[in-house]
């Protein structure tokens, strides 16, 4: 796999998965932020390809 690749392509699906799970994990995220004190963040990293990545 590229590392310039998305797992699960670049389609409109792949938008509205990326959507659902941003709606589903966000209320989590953001308690998890504010109990760090992280109000804001300057970087987003998205981890979901890294095992292919780092193993292939």
């Amino acid at each position: 796999m590229s590392s310039e690749s998305y797992a699960f392509g670049d389609t409109k699906v792949a938008a509205d998965r990326l959507r659902l799970l941003a709606r589903l994990l966000e209320p989590e995220m953001t308690r998890f932020f504010r109990r760090w004190g992280i109000l804001r963040a300057k970087v987003a990293v998205d981890l979901c390809g890294l095992h292919d990545a780092v193993a292939g």
